[in-house]
């Protein structure tokens, strides 16, 4: 997919996460002020995502064993992501 028509997303803007995710946060810490940080918990179904970006870098911790689905340069690739997995997605990295 060309890079212009990949969707950006600010997790920061809860709204801007919905954009791709299914649910809103459990919790969040979208109302404490903080600047360029947030913390969000998430419990959602199976789902699929548009390709995107992502404005800030995003430290994932897998709490049960599911199946992902990445796509990167054009090549797709399917692994498992066990219970505790810590995932790092760099900002501008689709």
């Amino acid at each position: 997919m060309n890079d212009s028509k990949r969707l950006v997303v600010n997790f920061i803007k809860q709204e801007e996460s919905l954009q791709i995710l299914p649910t809103p946060p459990i919790l969040s810490s979208q109302h404490t002020g903080w600047s360029n940080v947030g913390l969000f918990y998430y419990r959602h179904p199976a789902h699929s995502t548009t390709e995107h970006y992502l404005t800030h870098h995003v430290l994932a911790i897998a709490y049960n064993q599911f199946q992902l689905k990445v796509r990167k340069d054009g090549k797709s690739r399917t692994q498992l992501v066990d219970n505790g997995v810590i995932q790092l997605t760099p900002a501008n990295v689709s």
